[in-house]
């Protein structure tokens, strides 16, 4: 914000509903990539385990936002999400307001007590490639990937049915193959100007420590030598990828792998499970068609078995 910028005088509040490893984390880093936007990370890890959770590492203690009074303050408060919106708005001169907290029964909660949300925006993966981001980041089986998965999901889905929710729905695919389109809509529908900007994401360490777990985020970024050498300086890195990971990204750099490409590394049998798994494949068919009624399906497939 700048002295001529004029202070907004209503901030508006995104929840990211998503299943781990959909996406999540890249959506929400782009938005907060905008002007006059904030991405919070997950509020609940940050109030509980106070600034060490901020992870942005460039300030950590020091952050003008989450000061230890603040934290004290959101803490146990059951207004949280409003709080902190409105000190976005009123600190900062935030337009918007980006919460990704990972579970949308989160979000469930925060409106039955009265916390205000503008928007939501829903991450979906096809179940083939959710099945296979469990095994590689949890050792996951396939029935338990697509248990989640469905639990996840019709959660959401009902979620957004009961509230009758602002949503724009992303499919990971889409993002992957034409994230400036994909953003471009999703920044229509939030409120958010565009610009290509947001999509080009180098380097930035601050950036990074907000994708724990998610190394899939890595793989787009910009100067691998400048990764290579942060890998090198900061055991963190070490701590929380696993050299598998670290190696993936190497690999993959340069791109956002779409999720046929994850595809590839289920065997002929576990595909042969993901097809018969018909709950996630009819819950993934609930999505694309949320998508179509609103609009909003841009890039996204046609309903298919994985």
């Amino acid at each position: 914000m700048t002295d001529t910028d004029p202070p907004p005088t209503h901030t508006r509040a995104i929840g990211i509903l998503s299943a781990a490893y959909c996406g999540s984390t890249l959506v929400s880093i782009v938005l907060g990539r905008a002007r006059r936007v904030l991405f919070t990370s997950e509020v609940f890890q940050i109030v509980r385990k106070g600034p060490g959770a901020i992870r942005c590492r460039t300030c950590a203690e020091r952050c003008p936002f989450w000061t230890p009074e603040f934290l004290g303050e959101c803490r146990d408060a059951p207004d949280r999400y409003d709080r902190i919106t409105d000190r976005a708005r009123t600190a900062l001169g935030c337009t918007h307001v980006v919460f990704k907290e990972g579970d949308w029964r989160v979000y469930d909660t925060a409106r039955r007590i009265g916390n205000r949300f503008d928007d939501y925006v829903l991450l979906m993966k096809r179940p083939a490639a959710y099945a296979y981001s469990c095994a590689v980041h949890e050792g996951l089986s396939v029935a338990e990937s697509l248990d989640r998965y469905v639990r996840t999901y019709r959660g959401a889905l009902g979620f957004i049915e009961r509230t009758q929710a602002p949503t724009c729905v992303v499919f990971f695919d889409a993002f992957a193959e034409q994230p400036a389109i994909e953003a471009e809509r999703l920044c229509r529908h939030v409120g958010i100007p565009y610009d290509d900007a947001l999509v080009e994401l180098g380097w930035q360490p601050w950036m990074h420590p907000l994708a724990t777990g998610n190394a899939g985020v890595f793989a787009h970024l910009g100067s691998l030598r400048d990764f290579d050498a942060e890998v090198e300086r900061d055991p963190y890195w070490r701590r929380v990828y696993q050299d598998r990971h670290i190696d993936w990204i190497r690999r993959e750099h340069g791109r956002i792998a779409p999720d046929r490409k994850w595809e590839e590394g289920l065997s002929a049998a576990q595909h042969d499970e993901v097809a018969r798994h018909h709950d996630a494949n009819d819950v993934f068919t609930s999505m694309l068609r949320l998508a179509g009624s609103a609009d909003t399906s841009a890039g996204a497939p046609a309903p298919r078995s994985p």
